[in-house]
């Protein structure tokens, strides 16, 4: 039994929780329910459409949860303590205290100095900070969004690695059904899969946890006291190092040549530096004094031209009797306070929201979907199940499935007119045998940029596998 093989525990989601069973039932019922609900709303917005796809569905799902990661309940109570406080200082200064020269306030250069001074010094401090702010803040995102965007990459690039060695593993390494042969086939491409697995632990903190032990034992990438050898901190590299000798007892056995044992270093030194760290602190991490400049610069800026905007509402307060609310003036002046203060913010916790990828977030990498990918990749390899002109033994003359094809087309184009009849392109291969092989089976009329129209219609009857 290949070693490959998953058990048939699987984890809902690609977190580690500390209780398996528990949470993962407790996170179900959330999933659930969470999931009716949008789709609940999202079935009473657009009514009941016949046909609706359901990745249509599915792509709401994930902008609602997309949304809810970037502004949710939390972060908007926490951006309302901007405009409560302009709020709480228009009530507080928009008395008749504030004012002795007496209504209209602010009409004229000597009346009620001081709140209006204050006023016209305020403004003139929330433009000097806007402008900064606005330009440091623009080139903290892009930052921000760069380095998002090289930490993926870096697990691209992994996922590329892990399958280039688990072709070079399962080209390189003898094919035959012996017992040896299949054990060190299975343990080669197990052990690249569970390096692969390995660094995606350690880019979420949880290489060297009960939990991601777990989380690999279900996979059953791990066999034997495999993890008590491993280096705490280093295990995925405590692999490559295992391939690494590996590779070197097989070329003194005789089972790898020079020059494969030679390829096959080569990969591993190169998959190794490729998972080392994927989500590589040490160069990519924002500088600490870099994040909290610019978080001081934004609060100070909402805080000073809450201030002001209090101070402005004051004196509209005043001049209205109290009256200010009743008008659309202040209200939409509220309004479009709060949104500059969400924008403001949502900005700046991108830094937060971005910062590593390799979580179960609908946002995130999509480990999951790519890690079974590459295990199942592996797993199918080590069979070494490859097909007849690898292994030698094709026959000659065309086979079943071609010799229906052919038919197909035959039939395909049996009526129409000369011009069509030439535009088939098939080169004539000849075999030792006297047969000949047509190389392409797909001629060029059946190609839709050179479709001609009296056979469109016909063409829309084409499999699937005949449309390229």
């Amino acid at each position: 039994k290949s070693l490959l093989q998953p058990k048939t525990f699987t984890m809902e989601e690609d977190t580690l929780p500390q209780d398996i069973e528990a949470r993962k039932s407790i996170r179900i019922i959330d999933k659930e329910k969470d999931e009716a609900k949008i789709l609940t709303a999202f079935q009473k917005k657009k009514g009941k459409e016949k046909g609706r796809d359901a990745r249509d569905i599915q792509f709401y799902v994930n902008n609602q949860k997309a949304l809810g990661l970037v502004l949710n309940r939390k972060k908007i109570l926490g951006y309302a303590m901007y405009p409560a406080l302009a709020i709480a200082i228009q009530f507080a200064i928009g008395q008749k205290y504030a004012f002795p020269d007496g209504r209209p306030a602010c009409t004229t250069p000597d009346d009620n100095v001081e709140v209006c001074g204050l006023r016209d010094l305020l403004q003139e401090g929330v433009s000097t900070l806007r402008v900064l702010v606005a330009f440091i803040l623009g080139g903290f995102v892009v930052r921000v969004v760069s380095v998002w965007q090289t930490r993926r990459t870096a697990y691209l690039s992994l996922c590329g690695g892990a399958r280039e060695m688990i072709i070079r593993v399962a080209g390189m390494l003898p094919s035959t059904s012996d017992p040896e042969s299949i054990n060190n086939r299975e343990t080669m491409i197990r052990w690249i899969i569970l390096g692969f697995e390995l660094s995606v632990l350690k880019a979420r903190d949880s290489i060297d946890s009960h939990e991601g032990r777990m989380y690999l034992k279900y996979l059953g990438l791990l066999k034997g006291n495999e993890w008590e050898k491993m280096v705490d901190g280093d295990r995925h590299t405590t692999v490559w190092s295992w391939m690494m000798a590996k590779t070197t007892k097989l070329n003194k056995d005789g089972v790898l040549t020079d020059i494969y044992a030679q390829s096959l270093c080569d990969s591993i030194a190169d998959i190794r530096g490729r998972a080392n760290d994927l989500m590589s602190r040490l160069n990519r991490d924002q500088p600490v004094p870099y994040s909290s400049t610019v978080g001081t610069l934004i609060n100070l800026q909402l805080i000073i031209t809450s201030v002001w905007k209090g101070v402005v509402w004051s004196v509209w307060s005043f001049n209205k009797e109290g009256n200010s609310w009743g008008k659309p003036m202040q209200v939409i002046d509220l309004v479009i306070f709060f949104i500059n203060v969400i924008a403001l913010g949502i900005l700046y916790d991108l830094s937060q929201i971005l910062y590593n990828p390799f979580g179960p977030r609908v946002i995130d990498l999509p480990h999951k979907a790519v890690g079974g990918g590459i295990r199942k990749f592996g797993k199918e390899l080590t069979s070494c199940d490859f097909p007849s002109t690898v292994t030698g033994d094709a026959h000659e003359t065309l086979s079943i499935s071609d010799k229906h094809e052919l038919e197909y087309l035959d039939e395909l184009i049996e009526g129409e007119d000369e011009e069509i009849k030439s535009s088939l392109h098939f080169d004539q291969i000849p075999f030792s045998n006297g047969e000949n092989y047509v190389s392409s089976l797909y001629p060029s009329f059946l190609r839709p940029k050179n479709l001609v129209p009296s056979i469109s219609k016909k063409f829309s009857t084409v499999p699937k596998k005949f449309r390229t």
